[in-house]
């Protein structure tokens, strides 16, 4: 006697950079024509609110699951490192659905991940020199170099995060000033210290972090040396 519930196996392949999304129970039936997914991975799919989100971690991302079936994927940041053209990372999942009645059946799903990054950013260590009493700034991207998508963002600078706003400035004190930097890498630097005339003071950030927005990351330092001269920032000193 065939079974009033028919689940069956689901098989999609999506790349990296696309939106992972799907429904598991487009290619189900059932006799009296209702279908629910119950279980994920073995774990249970929440239904006592509508459009309830279960959130089921994988191998390589997170799986977020209604009982309507739908479902969408995100990639973890860890996954994506060193993950490249070429390459596939596969997540294997069982799934239980239900038509309401008591009746249920079991399916596979089978999601392909296609690596498509050839090339990450790449960030390359930054010296600047300056004479106190000049306006001093740069932009740290200016020697980087971009990976596939061309694309490059400030992340972190120290170990301060960057504010992701175009507009936002994020404030991050150094030995003998202040930096003041945005995601596009550009900063300015405020001299608070009192500088001895004709002394070189270095001020070494040992640690920035640039992302292509994709989850690949690189690191690199920014040195600046500072000229002393009779000048005084703001006053200081005087």
């Amino acid at each position: 006697m065939a079974s009033p519930v028919h689940a069956t196996d689901d098989s999609a392949t999506f790349q990296e950079t696309d939106v992972i999304s799907g429904n598991l129970l487009s290619n189900d039936s059932s006799d009296n024509g209702h279908l629910f997914l119950r279980a994920f991975d073995q774990q249970s799919v929440g239904a006592k609110q509508a459009g309830q989100v279960t959130e089921i971690h994988g191998d390589y991302g997170t799986f977020f699951v209604k009982a309507d079936g739908s479902y969408t994927y995100v990639l973890s940041d860890a996954a994506k490192i060193g993950f490249t053209h070429g390459e596939t990372l596969v997540e294997k999942v069982s799934y239980k659905i239900s038509d309401g009645a008591g009746h249920t059946d079991m399916g596979l799903f089978t999601l392909n991940i296609q690596g498509v990054t050839q090339i990450k950013p790449v960030a390359v260590d930054d010296t600047y020199h300056f004479t106190e009493g000049q306006a001093i700034g740069g932009n740290v991207l200016d020697n980087d170099i971009a990976g596939d998508n061309g694309k490059m963002f400030l992340r972190e600078f120290l170990s301060t995060k960057v504010g992701a706003a175009a507009d936002a400035v994020t404030d991050v004190a150094g030995t003998y000033g202040m930096f003041h930097v945005k995601s596009d890498g550009t900063f300015t630097y405020d001299l608070t210290a009192d500088l001895d005339a004709g002394v070189t003071y270095t001020e070494v950030l040992r640690y920035y972090k640039i992302s292509d927005g994709e989850g690949h990351t690189d690191t690199a330092k920014v040195t600046l040396n500072i000229l002393g001269t009779d000048a005084h920032p703001d006053g200081v000193g005087v």
